[in-house]
C-alpha cells in the first residue's frame, strides 16, 4: 500500500477516546494478489497528535497485475479486531 494523503481532520480535537499518539484503523478493505490469501487491511490511518488534532493518512491499495476472478479485493471487510471507538469526523 501507498500513502496518497495527509491532512488534518477533526478540528474540534480528539475525544477521551482516544489515546494522543496512537493511531487507530478504519476503513478495511480485501487486499492481496493470491486467490487464497485475501487479507482485511485498514486504509486510513488516524493519529491523534500533542495538540489534540487529528491526523488522517490514507492509502491506495496495492495492484495487481495478474488478479485471479471472484476475489474480493477491494470490497469492505470486517477485521478480526475492531476499534471501540467511533471513527473521527
Amino acid at each position: 500500500m501507498s500513502f496518497s494523503s495527509l491532512e488534518q481532520a477533526n478540528q474540534s480535537g480528539c475525544s477521551t477516546c482516544y489515546e494522543s499518539g496512537l493511531t487507530y484503523e478504519y476503513g478495511f478493505v480485501y487486499t492481496g494478489c493470491c486467490e487464497d490469501d485475501p487479507k482485511c487491511s485498514p486504509t486510513e490511518f488516524y493519529t491523534c497528535d500533542a495538540s489534540n488534532k487529528w491526523t488522517v493518512e490514507i492509502t491506495d491499495p496495492e495492484v495487481c497485475i495478474m488478479l485471479a476472478t471472484g476475489l474480493p479485493i477491494g470490497e469492505k471487510c470486517i477485521p478480526k479486531k475492531e476499534c471501540h471507538c467511533e471513527k473521527p469526523a
